[in-house]
């Protein structure tokens, strides 16, 4: 269709049609090295829809998880986190069932690994900032050999 637009205004106007429609070729040009550059940057979100279930079946998260490189520190990526869970129990089980995450924190001056090897109950919807290596699972409280980790839906 652009190919007929350049031609028609090219027969009525010679001069005037050829300006304009380099000047429409040379638009859809830069709009293509806009996206381009877009693209380009590290800077980009991340993330998407995840579930989990608890090891016995009991326990179930479903929802949306994205992260966003914030930069580099001491060598390592940190990222800016946000998320949004649903956790239901499955009717015929017992107990109550929560999110929780193990995660590096960026403290400012060092990495902080102590939340790296221990779970930390975190809410169904939340942010985290400046950290790294998060894994987030659904677990019945009290009982961390039930966690499963989220995963890609």
């Amino acid at each position: 269709m652009l190919k007929d637009l350049v031609t028609d205004d090219l027969r009525e106007r010679p001069v005037q049609g050829w300006f304009k429609s380099a000047a429409r070729g040379i638009g859809i040009a830069a709009a293509g090295v806009a996206v381009l550059v877009g693209f380009a940057g590290p800077a980009h979100a991340a993330g998407g829809h995840y579930e989990a279930s608890t090891r016995n079946g009991c326990g179930r998260a479903e929802g949306y998880y994205y992260y966003d490189y914030t930069a580099h520190k001491q060598g390592r990526a940190a990222y800016n986190t946000r998320w949004d869970f649903n956790v239901r129990r499955i009717l015929t089980c017992g107990g109550t069932y929560s999110l929780y995450a193990t995660y590096s924190k960026w403290t400012g001056t060092k990495w902080d690994y102590s939340h790296s090897t221990e779970y930390t109950r975190i809410g169904e919807s939340g942010r985290g900032y400046n950290v790294a290596d998060v894994m987030i699972y659904v677990c019945e409280i009290g009982k961390p050999s039930t966690c499963g980790r989220i995963h890609g839906v």
